[in-house]
């Protein structure tokens, strides 16, 4: 049986995904990461500055804007809206979009 990696838990999903957000920044060594609208609301964010951060990374998300070498950008579908995980680093794993989609779906 492996042991559950998670330590800080919530019912809440707001509250879940902010820490969810929380530990994978530390882990990935970013200075932020955000999950926000594809038109740049800041749905929840772990770091520096994170309404800045969603708001750029819809806008690199929504141009393919390929300058920004410090973002990176990975559209999800949650339900029926489309969310931008946008990272202040440019580490992004896929189960950044697993864990948000099964928190928010929850």
């Amino acid at each position: 049986m492996q042991p559950d990696r998670r330590v800080r838990r919530s019912l809440r999903p707001e509250e879940a995904l902010q820490f969810f957000l929380e530990a994978a920044r530390e882990r990935l060594g970013v200075r932020t990461l955000t999950v926000g609208t594809t038109d740049g609301a800041l749905l929840a964010g772990a770091g520096a500055q994170p309404k800045t951060i969603a708001k750029r990374g819809a806008h690199v998300d929504a141009r393919g804007v390929v300058k920004d070498t410090d973002v990176a950008t990975w559209r999800t579908r949650v339900g029926d809206r489309d969310l931008v995980l946008t990272s202040w680093g440019r580490a992004m794993t896929p189960d950044l979009a697993t864990g948000v989609r099964r928190i928010l779906e929850s």
